[in-house]
């Protein structure tokens, strides 16, 4: 444009009115509630095809269930017999289920506490 102006307009003088002001910082994508919106989606997303998946299963795991089910009540069932071994793994897993539930727990409070602080 300013060569076009000095063709055209030999004689004149062009000087710059009003020079471009860069930004300091990017203004679009913000990739902090990105990434935000992102995690809550996924979680909400979770929650709800576990809780399809867990409404469409029909499987009977209780006496109550049975007889909620048949309306008839139950007449003989047998108990499940657990080995020392087996009641040693379902207390380790129990326990590993609510560790890794505290660390991941803590690790999603670190990174929102991070990406708040950002916007702030």
């Amino acid at each position: 444009m300013a060569s076009a102006l000095e063709t055209h307009q030999k004689g004149e003088r062009f000087v710059i009115l009003d020079p471009a002001v860069t930004p300091d910082k990017p203004f679009s994508p913000k990739r902090g509630l990105l990434c935000l919106a992102g995690l809550f989606g996924g979680l909400l997303g979770g929650i709800g095809l576990a809780t399809l998946m867990e409404m469409s299963d029909e499987s009977v795991r209780s006496d109550m269930e049975a007889t909620r089910i048949a309306g008839k009540p139950v007449l003989a069932g047998i108990p499940r017999l657990l080995s020392e071994k087996e009641r040693r793994q379902n207390r380790v897993r129990a326990i590993g289920a609510v560790v890794g539930t505290v660390v991941c727990s803590l690790a999603v409070g670190f990174v929102i506490a991070k990406f708040t602080s950002l916007f702030s």
